[in-house]
């Protein structure tokens, strides 16, 4: 049976932060804050990373903040598909028409009447006179196009007009590695940002915050053992703390005065007692799509060898760990490991075949 939250509770404040978090729980403020400088310095954005890494939540805090500050207008693009199973659009113009709908609502909202540009609907931004801040996620949904479609709708996109500022959202994914590198990372006009790991401040405002509001404290240990578990992945915090406010609302033991330990967590939080939680479950299907889809072979071989303590290539290929770190933040402590034990061990379980993450 799985293990769900009930309502009102500090297990509660945790599952929401899982899926939406609260204005109270923002905690990436510098990040967005270096984020709006490079806007104002007239720079379009690329937001990079694996999925569930806050890439989204970066972008629409920024665009929030930006439009508010400036008074300006922001508008918004998932260019997910709803007409196929995939969510992938099959032809260009099938993403314009997407577009184009998105368009008209935005200038009706804006009480404007302004004719649409059909063969690039992106242009009709142009005759607002206003800035505009356009976010567009999902641009790895462009794959369904074919790689020679794709570059040509990325092209279409960074031709906005002036008045537009960009800021995308490329998940890291090995099928779109070159498209994404080719035609926004190494476009002058962007700036490319990975999403990286919260900092202990960070990591203790969305952890005590919430337990604080119930008498309860999270010791130093705890919020390390929680850090080291994690990789300080926002999304596997909230995730972690879920699964020990679960623990201890279910054995009747979160009550006010309560300070959890260390051993405390590090007993709760574990690959095995991931598979016991709906949300926790979904940690080990996010580990594997992550594996499955974003690696590059040699990248996964790396990573394979990271996590296994092997030393045999990681010098032979400075891109490939390059592009590792980043994407998963490669640490030294000593040596070289994934950061977070969670995600570490499941890719040593993968590597040695305990687990298998499909073909």
């Amino acid at each position: 049976m799985k293990t769900k939250s009930s309502r009102n509770t500090l297990t509660d404040r945790y599952f929401e932060g899982v899926y939406a978090l609260p204005p109270k729980l923002r905690c990436r403020r510098p990040l967005e804050e270096k984020v709006m400088g490079k806007i104002e310095e007239g720079k379009h954005i690329c937001v990079r990373g694996l999925w569930r890494i806050g890439k989204t939540e970066l972008m629409m805090g920024v665009m929030d903040r930006i439009c508010v500050g400036k008074k300006a207008s922001g508008l918004f693009f998932d260019l997910r598909s709803q007409k196929h199973e995939d969510q992938s659009p099959k032809t260009a113009d099938e993403v314009r028409s997407d577009i184009e709908e998105k368009i008209q609502e935005f200038l009706k909202q804006m009480e404007l009447d302004i004719p649409i540009d059909k063969t690039n609907p992106l242009n009709t931004l142009g005759k607002v006179d206003q800035r505009i801040y356009l976010g567009m996620d999902e641009l790895i949904a462009l794959e369904g196009l074919g790689a020679e479609q794709m570059r040509a709708m990325l092209r279409e996109f960074k031709a906005v007009p002036d008045n537009v500022s960009l800021i995308v959202v490329c998940h890291k994914h090995r099928n779109t590695e070159r498209i994404f590198d080719s035609e926004i990372v190494q476009d002058p006009g962007f700036s490319t940002l990975y999403i990286p790991p919260i900092d202990a401040n960070e990591l203790e405002h969305i952890v005590q915050s919430p337990a604080w509001d119930f008498g309860v404290e999270f010791s130093d240990g705890a919020l390390d053992k929680i850090s080291k578990l994690t990789g300080d992945r926002p999304w596997e915090v909230f995730i972690a703390c879920f699964m020990v406010a679960n623990s201890f609302e279910y054995h009747g033991m979160l009550k006010p005065g309560l300070i959890i330990s260390e051993e405390q967590v590090g007993s709760i939080v574990s690959l095995e007692n991931l598979k016991r939680y709906d949300t926790g479950e979904e940690v080990l299907l996010n580990y594997g799509r992550v594996l499955h889809n974003a690696f590059t072979a040699k990248e996964l071989e790396l990573a394979f060898d990271l996590a296994t303590g092997k030393k045999r290539l990681q010098r032979g290929y400075p891109k490939e760990m390059e592009e590792l770190t980043l994407a998963v933040r490669v640490i030294e402590e000593p040596e070289l490991r994934i950061r977070g034990e969670l995600f570490e061990e499941f890719i040593r379980k993968v590597s040695n075949d305990e687990i298998n993450i499909g073909e």
